[in-house]
């Protein structure tokens, strides 16, 4: 989706809040595919990204990862 938006932005200095939009879709896709790989494994996905349990369960819940 990122990318899509830059090939159809025509004025990039009206863009505000980028960083947050490409970090959410990231994490959104990294987190999604990561439990996956772990067959929903939290303990395993914090382990691997580095990241508390508890951090993971915020993210999970903010970007409304099922």
């Amino acid at each position: 989706m990122i990318f899509y938006f830059f090939l159809v932005q025509k004025d990039i200095n009206s863009v505000t809040g980028m960083y947050a939009l490409v970090i959410k879709e990231v994490e959104f896709a990294m987190i999604n595919k990561i439990m996956k790989l772990t067959h929903g494994n939290k303990t395993q996905v914090a382990k691997i990204l580095g990241i508390s349990r508890n951090t993971l369960n915020t993210k999970i819940k903010n970007l409304e990862i099922k």
